[in-house]
This record gives C-alpha cells, structure tokens and sequence, in this order.
C-alpha cells in the first residue's frame, strides 16, 4: 500500500472512530424519553415477558416481540432507566457498523469500504435512532444480518439449511427484515426450480424445507403477533395516506411517490449527498443490468425487498416512512461502494493523464465533501442542544415537584405528557388503571384517555385536538376548544395546582388564558421549553 494509501485509510478510519465517539456522546446526555419511548416503555416496564407478548401494547404502539424481549431484558438486569431502555439501540447501531463494513470488504477496495461505513457512522440521522428507545436501529441490524447471510451462502461458506434457521428466527426480531427475508426466499424457491425442472435434479426438491421453515415461522408469527399490531397501530389515520401507490394513476400519486422518496432519502442529512449516493446507486443497478453480474449478490434480494415493501405498502400493511424503511438509504451506500471502485477503473483507463487527474479529482472532492457535511452534521451530537429535545426534558419538572409540592397541591397532566409522567412516577397509576376508568370502552379502541381522569390527587388531561389527517407527512390539527374549556373548568375547582406539560404545547395557551379567568397562572420551572406552570385560585 502506497503511503497516500495508507494515510487515506488512517484518515477514514478515525471518521468512523468519531463517529462511534458521536453515538456515544449523546446517550451519556441520558436525555428524557420523548412521547413515543415513554408509550413504549409503559408496555416494557409494567409487564412480564409473558405479558408482553399476549396482547397489544399501550398507547397503540407496535414492535417485534423479539426487539421487546431483549429490551425487557436489559431493564431486568441493569434497572428501569433510559440508560437500559436505549442500550439495545446503540448496540445495534455499532452491530450495523461492522455489519455494513463486512458486507463490502470482500467485495470493493478496503478504502471504498471505510469511506462509506465512515458516511454512515457519521450521519446524524442514524445517531440520533441509535440513541432512541425505538427498534429502528434493531430493525436496520437484522435487515444487514439477513444481507450478510445471504451473501456467505451464496459465496458457499453456510449451508442452506442453516440459513432458514437463522431467516425464522430473524422474523421474530425485526419487522423490515421480513421484507429480506422473503426476497431471499424467493430467489431460493426459483432456483429450486430450476434446479428441478431445468437440470432435472429432483433431489433439488429437499431444498425447499429451509424455505419452508422460515415460511412457517412468518405465519406463526403474523398470527400470534403481526396481525394483533397492526389492528393497534396509533395515527391510523396517519398510516393510511402512506399507501404507496403501486399503480400511479394521477398527478396526485407522483407527488405522493416523490414525498416519499424525499423522506427516506432525508437521512443523508444534505441534498447534495443524497443526489450522489442515489446517482452511485443507480449507476451500479445499470451496470448489474447490463453486465448481469452482481459483485455483492444482493442487490437482487434488495430490489425485490423494496417491491414487496411497495405491495405491503400499497395494500395497507407499512406505510413509507422515513424511520420505518431507513435501512434502504443505508444499503443504497453499500451500493454506492461498489459503483465508487467501477468509476475508478473507468477512471484509470483513460489516456489522457491529465483528464484522467481532473476527474479522479473531482470524484474525490465529491466524496470528500460528502464526508464532511456528514462530519458536521454528526459533531452537533456533542452539544447538548442538539441532543436535548424541546418541550421533552423533563427531570427539572419532576425534580421541582419532588421538592415543592405538598400533599395538598394536585398536579394537573397535560394529555401529550402522560406516557412520560407515568413512566417518571413508577407507573403509578399504569396506563391499564387509566383505561379502565375512561369510559369504558374497549381497551383496543382507547389508546389514549378520552376524557380527564382525577385519580390520587393527579388529573389527567384528555386531548386538546383533534388531528386532520387530511395530507401526507403532515401533522394539521383543529384544536378542540371545548376539551380545552372541561380541563380548565376541572383545575379550576382546586386551589393549587401544578400544571405538567411537556412534549406539545398545542391548546396549552388556550388552558392558560382559561384558568387566568378564576386564578394566577405562573412559570416555576423551565428546561428547554418544558415548562412547569402552578395555578392558584383567586
């Protein structure tokens, strides 16, 4: 290896040791679960294994029952904190590193392969989902496990057996790794069939047991659990505008299809960025095309994956959103990769040196320029606020109330900061205690209380609006002025209470301007706009 080499690698492998420091940064921030991890974590924390798996989550939430249970495990062996809650995430994000560099080091130069695994360690996007309660990055690490699979059998190093073994187990772990999973299958099959009817090989036939194993082990799976949270998935009305329309038959469905496109390839963090890599990506699928030669044997796996994605879409089973497919912009670089060490040898065959010098050099001011946006994206994560939430940072408010509040003073929770408050207080009430005072409705339609709740000097709010759905990606809302004239009326009645409100603040204003009308509202508390109000009657 030349010295320029030498140094280039070194260079690129301390971008990928910043990045890991940048993963790390921040979970030591230990910053408050936001909404939808303190829903999680209502289900974890409260239940036994064996409950977790028996029926939908609370707050209308959904994940594998694998990512659950090795979650669960983590808070039996290190305690209940957001430190044990998101260990499983970081863990799966540096997995996905080695798994992402592993899957191109046979295949590319080693520097291509630690270009790209630096881009990836570096993307502020996958940072901030490694140090989230929340399985995406789990998910990304067994989509790369099913790739990297995939790609020793077809390089004859495992036997097939053993891949449906380790595909059915997989399933239990991962939502979007059932995507792979099935694609790989489904090469397997035809080539099966081949095998049988092409070379009549009838012992071939036996091959299609791993096939069946993993098929087995998706059924039982969609019937114990899959189909269970899909019926509990919160936002519905969310979910169903991101049907992808398979068949476009309107101005309306290009427009859809391009906002889509345009959320999954946000995670590059820059425009420029994600025009090139979609570009690399292109041009190795054109090259496999034309040459019919793929140097990573998953590409195949990958485009089939993403068409079984858009027919599950399409049909109303997983909406395209960005953080529920981002393992595509993460395989797309591997891609990339390969299409960066075809352009070189293109590169290296033009006569003309000084041509073949200005392009290899704008090649790599491309990439070098791509490596430092990413670079400057990602080193936001060493300040806290760029880690720290709005509206979401709680700990002053808890601590404030441990402090202050006498047994007297009732604390008012905003609807958006039940989840959280109920996870700070020990689960005291538990979301199920709340359900079955609410109403009375079926457990499985509530995911969120419909009315206020007095219970243990604590009123729980009820939601203060009521959200349109009425375009993709978008979160309209009307506000419901009289939920918001009940609340008032309920705190009203008490002679002080401490308003708990983070996480939203819609209709917040409006319940202040209210409860103004029969007391004094003050701020005691703020931590970046959390607030702490106490109201005390006139």
């Amino acid at each position: 290896m030349s010295v320029s080499k030498r140094n280039v690698n070194c260079l690129l492998i301390s971008c990928i040791v910043i990045g890991i420091i940048l993963h790390i940064v921040p979970y030591f921030y230990n910053r408050s679960l936001w909404i939808d991890e303190a829903m999680l974590a209502s289900s974890i924390c409260t239940r036994s294994f064996s409950e977790l798996a028996a029926s939908p989550l609370d707050f209308g939430q959904s994940a594998s029952v694998g990512w659950l249970f090795i979650v669960k495990l983590f808070t039996q062996v290190f305690g209940i904190s957001e430190f044990s809650l998101r260990f499983w995430s970081l863990l799966s994000s540096f997995g996905c590193m080695i798994l992402f560099y592993l899957l191109m080091k046979d295949r590319v130069k080693k520097n291509y392969a630690l270009l790209f695994t630096a881009l990836f360690a570096l993307a502020d996007k996958y940072i901030y989902y490694a140090n989230e309660s929340k399985p995406y990055m789990s998910d990304n690490l067994g989509c790369l496990l099913v790739l990297y699979i995939w790609q020793k059998f077809k390089d004859g190093k495992i036997r097939l057996i053993y891949v449906g073994l380790l595909y059915a187990l997989l399933v239990w772990f991962s939502f979007s790794a059932v995507f792979f999973t099935a694609a790989c299958m489904i090469i397997e099959c035809f080539d099966i069939l081949r095998k049988i009817c092409g070379e009549r090989n009838k012992k071939a036939a036996a091959d299609f047991l791993p096939c069946g194993i993993v098929l087995a082990s998706f059924l039982l799976n969609y019937i114990l659990w899959l189909s269970g949270t899909s019926s509990n998935a919160g936002a519905k009305g969310y979910w169903e505008l991101l049907r992808f329309p398979l068949l476009p038959a309107s101005l309306s469905d290009l427009k859809l299809i391009f906002l889509m496109a345009r959320e999954v390839l946000r995670f590059y963090s820059a425009k420029i960025i994600a025009v090139v890599i979609l570009l690399l990506f292109l041009s190795y699928v054109l090259y496999v095309v034309r040459r019919k030669r793929d140097k990573l044997e998953i590409l195949l796996p990958v485009v089939l994956s993403l068409l079984l994605l858009f027919i599950a879409s399409y049909c109303g089973f997983y909406p395209i959103a960005g953080r529920l497919v981002q393992i595509y912009p993460l395989v797309f670089m591997i891609f990339a990769a390969c299409s960066c060490e075809l352009a070189e040898n293109k590169f290296l065959q033009i006569k003309n040196i000084k041509l073949r010098k200005i392009c290899g050099g704008v090649a790599v001011g491309i990439l070098l320029a791509c490596l430092g946006l990413m670079g400057m994206n990602g080193c936001k994560n060493l300040f806290a606020q760029h880690v720290y939430l709005d509206m979401s940072e709680i700990d002053g408010s808890i601590h404030y109330l441990t402090k202050n509040k006498t047994a007297s003073d009732m604390v008012y929770v905003y609807n958006k900061s039940i989840p959280v408050y109920i996870y700070m207080q020990d689960f005291k009430p538990s979301y199920s205690e709340l359900m079955k005072i609410n109403s009375g409705m079926k457990r499985r339609e509530m995911s969120w209380p419909a009315l206020p709740i007095v219970m243990d000097g604590t009123i729980y709010g009820q939601a203060l609006e009521t959200f349109l759905y009425e375009k993709p990606y978008s979160d309209d809302y009307s506000l419901k002025m009289d939920a918001v004239m009940e609340d008032s009326l309920l705190i009203a009645q008490n002679e002080s209470v401490y308003l708990f409100v983070s996480h939203s603040d819609i209709g917040v204003p409006e319940l202040i301007s209210e409860l103004e009308k029969y007391g004094e509202v003050q701020t005691v508390n703020e931590f970046y706009k959390t607030k702490l109000y106490h109201y005390t009657k006139k």
